[in-house]
């Protein structure tokens, strides 16, 4: 489990993450049993969270258990309290059949709620701030001067010097922690609905977070003097700014693969495809971007028992390796041709495509990943007897973005290039909604991008942008600046969105690469919304 918020009482360095121990169960029951319902709620057991340094014991005030403390937040069930001496003691246990042991009360946390929270991500606002108490949070949120007060603690966060009663205690990392990456607990301890004045609601959130910061003796409502974190050697600090920095930037790659249709009349297309990797390459041809940006290319078609004379349902025709280097990319997609017999029907097996660029690419070492895909008709859903993968839009899409990590990176963003050809008009509706489906991505909304037409040079135009984008954010990543997404009437929806995602991946490659300590156990007030612009969210159940 990670730690993650950064403690600004009393210091406000902007950390990063710390991996800590993974919640390991307490020794072996010692008879099965049940756990205790919560009163008026049969069926929902009570459980606890448990405090950092909290040991089990096998009687109330007896001798601890074998084995090392419970890791911070562990969630145990409870089978019986009992005072003793005068002090409170629960017994509990990792599963709701089976006591364990004893801990003392201060040691636990009653969790009521049984719900956890994670940040959106932190593309386009600024990080969250964990209030002291209820009392001040809801007094910030119901002053007239909500702004300049909001704009002040941020200030003071950032200069890390304030008085020992500051109202706020911790903030979000300024980078985005993907919770499916980099696992963390934010467990709901009490909630509150708010009306606010711009006509919003928000919740008002009492949570309890895993924090450890050198130096670091008390647990949340001490004002013990904590000295920062020593720099990791060989790792410069993350900027305590309210607006992320990036930092590290020197290891940061970006891997692009088309998965392209190559049915019969898509020849121009994927010559065209062809032609922009190209552009890009001779762009970066002594740069030292080139090592950074690799293409590869992964040609579909249908299913060879309907229409044989196809040869292949999906084919990889160069790797992410192939395209470390131009010439070996050149010549492995030089040979990619349309088909000269036409497949059953006018939708193709589009998935299979992108099942084989998730599964049969070698990701690792990729930190932003976008595969995009070119075709002008509609997919083999799961339920089509002709799909190979039998997976739905969904189902790809969250493969996608449950990647395995182990190779260093992040979630694959998957693109659609739709062309709207008259040939395909009845698919269009039904194709356009696999595909919004498939390439639907955080803020960004859906990475689709209809060509209306079909026109090749139209395509051209949006094969080009897309890949200047995918440069410029390169270029941005490799210098040291966060990605900019350009805003206005007149921006290219196709470059705003990427550059939205890119963001996203920055932000969260920042967060793996960015290593350091976090604060210790918290209990805090947070809200679900931005504090200045409720229509961001900031927090979800």
């Amino acid at each position: 489990m990670r730690s993650f918020l950064t403690r600004v009482l009393p210091v406000a360095a902007a950390l990063a993450l710390l991996c800590g121990p993974a919640v390991t169960a307490p020794p072996a029951a010692t008879a099965d049993r049940t756990a205790l319902s919560i009163p008026d709620k049969p069926g929902l057991y009570q459980r606890v969270l448990t405090r950092p340094d909290a040991r089990l014991l096998t009687l109330p005030g007896g001798a601890a258990a074998p084995g090392p403390a419970l890791p911070a937040l562990s969630v145990l069930y409870v089978f019986d309290r009992r005072a003793v001496q005068g002090k409170d003691w629960i017994e509990v246990g990792a599963a709701a059949d089976a006591a364990q042991g004893w801990i003392a009360a201060a040691q636990a946390i009653d969790w009521r709620q049984t719900l956890t929270l994670a940040f959106t991500r932190t593309s386009n606002r600024d990080p969250a701030l964990f209030f002291r108490d209820h009392d001040r949070l809801t007094h910030l949120l119901e002053a007239e001067d909500l702004v300049p007060q909001v704009d002040r603690l941020r200030a003071e966060v950032k200069t890390g010097r304030f008085p020992a009663d500051f109202p706020v205690i911790a903030k979000e990392p300024d980078t985005y922690i993907d919770p499916n990456e980099q696992f963390y607990l934010l467990p709901i301890l009490a909630f509150e609905p708010v009306y606010l004045q711009s006509g919003h609601e928000t919740m008002l959130l009492k949570v309890a977070a895993v924090t450890l910061q050198a130096g670091e003796q008390d647990l949340l409502g001490t004002d013990t003097a904590v000295k920062p974190t020593p720099k990791p050697a060989g790792k410069p600090e993350t900027k305590p700014t309210g607006k992320p920095s990036a930092s590290r930037p020197a290891g940061y790659r970006a891997g692009v693969v088309f998965v392209i249709d190559t049915t019969t009349s898509m020849g121009p297309y994927i010559d065209r495809t062809r032609a922009a990797v190209r552009r890009i390459y001779d762009k970066l041809r002594g740069s030292t971007l080139g090592e950074r940006l690799s293409f590869g290319l992964v040609a579909f078609r249908d299913n060879v028992e309907a229409a044989p004379g196809l040869e292949y349902v999906s084919q990889v025709a160069a790797s992410l390796e192939d395209g470390r280097d131009p010439a070996t990319f050149q010549a492995k997609v030089a040979g990619v041709k349309e088909a000269i017999v036409s497949s059953k029907g006018f939708n193709e097996d589009a998935y299979a495509g992108i099942q084989d660029a998730l599964e049969r690419i070698d990701w690792s070492g990729f930190d932003a990943r976008y595969i995009v895909l070119i075709t002008d008709a509609g997919a083999r859903d799961a339920n089509d007897p002709l799909g190979r993968t039998g997976l739905s839009a969904e189902r790809l899409r969250l493969l996608a973005q449950e990647k395995d990590q182990s190779g260093g990176g992040g979630k694959i963003a998957i693109a659609v290039l739709h062309l709207l050809t008259r040939e395909g008009r009845q698919t269009h509706e039904g194709a356009t909604r696999q595909y919004r489906e498939l390439s639907r991505w955080g803020d960004a909304g859906d990475l689709y991008f209809p060509v209306e037409g079909g026109a090749v040079e139209a395509f051209g135009t949006q094969v080009d942008t897309l890949a200047d984008a995918l440069l410029r954010q390169l270029e941005s990543a490799s210098s040291g600046r966060l990605i900019e997404v350009p805003e206005g009437p007149k921006v290219d929806p196709l470059e705003r969105k990427t550059a939205l995602v890119g963001r996203a991946m920055q932000l969260a490659y920042l967060g793996r690469e960015t290593g350091s300590r976090a604060p210790r156990l918290i209990e805090a007030w947070v809200t679900d919304r931005d504090l200045i612009d409720p229509t961001q969210k900031t927090l979800e159940v």
